[in-house]
């Protein structure tokens, strides 16, 4: 009777919070509990698993899954959002050592020239998810691939995973407790150009058939070197003169260590389970920079810095599932947050004039911060008749932040830093309720109706005042999908929502940044800068960004699971956000400085068309060798309204880009072949009203090859960015003197890694 009174109090909650944002929101009639509801699961192997129609089940959730690894899969439950799902084995197989080495072989997912991940084309309009969650305190493209268990795409957003979605989910579901006596381990060691690296993983699950309790133990650990040269120029044109402004060189070495520890105690109920996860995790980025830049007028600078940034986390999360036949699936999620973060760093310069006369000074600022954050998630899941499943569901989030800085020159107080204030503090609140209706019509349609409801505060207190910005947006979407009846698996969809991205806490701070390369002088308030050496600073009148977004698709079968996909779609923003630069009095200046600073730019449309591909050769022919071919093509087009042209596109949205991948299993021995290529134009950005930049065009190819052993040991050969190809850039800005142009060129290096996996 306690749970049923809990379960109904939470979902009511749920339920009420619906219309709290505004009165005048209605639910359609049909987004009310019946029975089995669907968005659409894509599984991705050689090709989609999408064969599997199951009419008789109508009555069964509707979605249809497809995944990666091509295991069957619950062909009804997702079939409406149209989610794509790497499955277990599909990561099992791929040999890859971590989340983002094996997303970028997903012709879904789009991989930025800054490297950054997303969908559509826009990583910075893609939401991530740990277990439907937003991780805390994890990046998720260093968690090792052993710890999990499947990767959910979908390109849009559902009233279930929340509106903070523009470009869609890659959502991260990490292993669960496998009642089964297991233990693997993996290694790996590879060198990146010059510099070594290594990792690896240990997994141990135990449990008794007689007993209700498992366990599972996770240990993972790596490291990564990178070295890389780089080579700058700038000039000024002025009236048709291009002048010689300097010419830099620098060099860099970075490494990267991760540590991450969990350990997972269930116990297993009579209609349920209770799951304690302790973890924690540890993170390290140092670097090294040695840099020379020579002015034509005769004075120079040389400079060496060191920096060292850690951050260690520990997580409590407690995770609690029941299911009753009259109240259907009820989960509760409760998650206390620890994380402290530390930065330091030195850099030691030594200037000249053209006098010959050289300054030196060494500059160290430090800063630490320790984040306190805790989350309540609830879900409660129904099927009722008529082909309905209903979810509904609240998440309550609270973090507080308390950053401290310290700036010091030549071994005393720099006090001419003393107005950026050394102590300040964050808070920001989440509150989201949603509902949400899979609806299996028959078997050929389904519906996924639903509304979420998100609603944050944000507070930060600094020595210039304090700030405070909250909103509250109602998110409803739609999701449709149909299959022909003569060829079920010829299927239409479409896609209607309304999503945003939230504002980032830090954004909102004025605490600024001092541009390394214009520094304040001790003892004395700063001076002047130039266009080209802005500082940083928050804005807080920063606001979410809004959109409408409308997805249309086509998925084509060819010969047996090998398919098209064409997807068309459309994102209408409001109050897209970027950087504007501006030159403006300033608290720590004498003189007004350059400042580059977040804001909100106007309005800004995408519209783009992909066509993805999953063929396999044994489809065509039955003595066929085992060749699978993946791949996937995007055509886009952006523009920032309120912008003057040329270039005024939303940043990361390329006029075209292409993705094409291999899978070959040879026939005379149990070794799997891999290639996967890409392709990205250069192509110029208006990054603000007075700077512009261009990115060169990108080719990228990796390879790899399994060789499996026996069933409890495999090796994996992995080589990437084989053309090591050399990155150029350039920022212009427009000045009263002219035009300023700074090229940068970066060279590329090659990685090679060995890595093994064995079950013991």
């Amino acid at each position: 009777m306690a749970v049923k009174t809990m379960q109904w109090a939470l979902a009511g909650l749920a339920l009420s919070g619906s219309t709290w944002a505004q009165t005048n929101t209605v639910l359609p009639a049909d987004a009310v509990p019946e029975k089995n509801a669907a968005p659409a699961v894509t599984k991705v192997g050689a090709a989609s698993n999408t064969n599997a129609e199951q009419p008789a089940r109508a009555a069964q959730p509707a979605a249809q899954k497809v995944t990666v690894s091509g295991a069957a899969e619950d062909a009804a439950r997702d079939f409406a959002a149209a989610k794509v799902i790497i499955g277990r084995a599909q990561i099992r197989d791929s040999g890859l050592q971590n989340v983002n080495e094996l997303l970028k072989r997903e012709p879904a997912i789009t991989v930025g020239k800054d490297g950054r991940l997303g969908l559509l084309g826009l990583p910075g309009y893609t939401q991530i998810l740990i277990d439907g969650l937003p991780p805390a305190g994890r990046d998720i493209n260093n968690i090792d691939l052993s710890e999990v268990e499947r990767i959910e795409i979908i390109k849009s957003s559902t009233a279930e995973t929340g509106p903070f979605s523009i470009a869609g989910t890659i959502n991260v579901v990490l292993r669960k407790h496998m009642r089964q006596q297991r233990q693997t381990v993996s290694a790996q060691t590879g060198l990146n150009g010059s510099s070594a690296e290594f990792s690896g993983a240990w997994n141990l699950s135990q449990s008794d058939p007689e007993s209700p309790f498992s366990t599972n133990l996770h240990l993972s650990s790596s490291q990564k070197d990178k070295r890389s040269n780089s080579v700058e120029q700038q000039t000024l044109n002025a009236g048709g003169l291009v002048l010689p402004q300097y010419q830099a060189q620098r060099y860099r070495w970075e490494r990267y260590q991760t540590v991450a520890m969990a350990f997972e105690l269930v116990r297993r109920l009579e209609h349920g389970s209770l799951s304690l996860k302790p973890g924690a995790g540890g993170l390290r980025n140092q670097t090294e920079t040695q840099a020379s830049r020579q002015w034509q007028s005769g004075g120079s600078l040389l400079t060496h810095s060191r920096s060292r940034w850690e951050m260690s986390s520990i997580q409590l999360p407690l995770n609690w599932q029941y299911e009753d036949e009259d109240w259907g699936e009820s989960e509760l999620n409760l998650r206390r947050s620890l994380m402290r973060s530390s930065d330091n760093s030195q850099r030691n310069d030594i200037s000249a004039g053209t006098s010959g006369n050289a300054i030196s000074g060494l500059r160290e600022d430090s800063s630490e911060e320790l984040s306190n954050s805790w989350l309540i998630a609830f879900t409660q899941r129904k099927t009722f008749s008529g082909g309905h499943r209903v979810r509904a569901g609240l998440q309550l989030e609270q973090d507080f932040k308390t950053p401290e800085k310290s700036y010091r020159y030549n071994g005393l107080a720099d006090s001419s830093l003393a107005a950026l204030g050394m102590q300040y503090s964050q808070w920001e609140q989440k509150r989201r309720v949603f509902i949400q209706d899979d609806w299996r019509a028959d078997p050929l349609l389904a519906v996924n109706a639903g509304v979420s409801v998100a609603e944050q505060r944000s507070e930060g207190q600094e020595v210039s005042g304090n700030t405070s910005v909250s909103f509250r947006v109602v998110s409803p979407s739609l999701h449709i999908a149909k299959k022909l009846a003569g060829n079920p698996k010829q299927q239409f969809r479409l896609s209607l929502a309304r999503s945003l991205k939230e504002v980032e806490t830090d954004t909102l701070l004025m605490h600024p940044s001092v541009n390394s390369l214009a520094p304040c002088v001790p003892g004395a308030a700063c001076g002047a800068n130039t266009i080209d050496t802005p500082d940083s600073t928050g804005n807080p009148n920063l606001r979410p960004e809004k959109a409408l977004a409308l997805n249309l698709s086509y998925e084509h079968p060819l010969q047996g699971d090998s398919k098209l996909t064409l997807e068309a779609y459309t994102r209408q923003i409001q109050g897209k956000t970027g950087t504007e630069l501006v030159q403006m009095p300033v608290a720590w200046a004498t003189v007004p400085r350059w400042v580059q600073r977040p804001a909100n730019l106007g309005d800004a449309d995408v519209t783009g068309v992909n066509l993805e591909w999953r063929l396999s050769a044994k489809d065509w022919l039955q003595d066929a060798p085992k060749l699978d071919v993946r791949g996937s093509a995007g055509w886009a087009r952006s523009e920032l309204k309120d912008w003057p042209g040329p270039d005024n596109r939303v940043d990361g949205s390329l006029p075209w880009r292409a993705k094409l991948g291999m899978t070959y299993q040879l026939a005379a021995a149990p070794v799997k072949l891999d290639m996967n290529a890409s392709w990205q134009p250069g192509d110029w950005l208006r990054n603000n009203l007075n700077r512009r930049t261009y990115s060169s065009h990108q080719t990228t190819l990796d390879a790899s090859a399994a060789w499996t052993i026996n069933p409890r040991a495999k090796l994996v050969l992995n080589m990437s960015g084989l053309l090591r190809q050399d990155s150029n850039r350039i920022s212009r800005y427009e000045t009263s003197a002219g035009t300023l142009d700074t090229r940068t060129v970066t060279d590329g290096n090659m990685r090679v890694s060995l890595r093994g996996e064995f079950s013991l």
